[in-house]
């Protein structure tokens, strides 16, 4: 039988995770996450996609670094269950995607796979005795945090100003864009390149 204080920890580890990873924008806690953003204002969507969405990374960092950093392997584990399906989810969504915002939604989703992935393989080879090789991928997912709340806020800026100036977000209908606005265009594709 388990220890009642692990089985306590234990409890906490996973609502924990539960409550940031719904936060986050992680599959299936993201079903709010491609819903907001195209009823959002474009700067508030930035806001959300920078901010809001990376208090729930921030929470599942600080939660498997610092209030519950040796788990068991199965925290790391659950963070890998969460994150690959989000990642796969995320990206393949986006890529049929008609409506910009929620392409740029759905992507947020696949980031944030990408993210958790690199913090549950830090748990991961924490836990295996590696303890040099996990703390590179938690940087690598600080590292993610930053490059993605950046290039989102670009992105989601950007669709705004597209929004802007053509009316649409169909992006069956936007083509042709870097004739008729380059501008527009290129600051969309700096965002795009991140």
């Amino acid at each position: 039988a388990a220890h009642p204080s692990g089985m306590s920890a234990s409890v906490a580890f996973v609502l924990l995770v539960l409550g940031f990873g719904a936060k986050a924008g992680v599959v299936p806690l993201h079903v709010w996450l491609p819903r907001a953003h195209p009823e959002a204002p474009s700067h508030v969507s930035a806001l959300m996609s920078a901010v809001m969405v990376k208090m729930g990374v921030f929470g599942i960092i600080v939660t498997t670094t610092l209030l519950l950093p040796d788990g068991p392997t199965w925290w790391a584990l659950l963070l890998l269950a969460l994150a690959l399906p989000s990642a796969v989810y995320g990206i393949l969504h986006a890529a049929v995607a008609s409506d910009l915002k929620r392409l740029l939604a759905y992507s947020t989703t696949e980031n944030v796979g990408l993210i958790v992935t690199a913090i549950g393989l830090g748990a991961l080879l924490n836990g295996a005795g590696q303890p040099d090789v996990g703390d590179v991928a938690t940087v690598a997912a600080l590292l993610l945090v930053v490059s993605h709340a950046a290039f989102k806020t670009a992105l989601f800026l950007g669709a705004g100003s597209i929004l802007h100036v053509t009316g649409e977000r169909d992006l069956d209908r936007l083509g042709g864009l870097v004739h008729t606005h380059p501008y527009t265009a290129a600051s969309f594709g700096l965002g795009a390149l991140g």
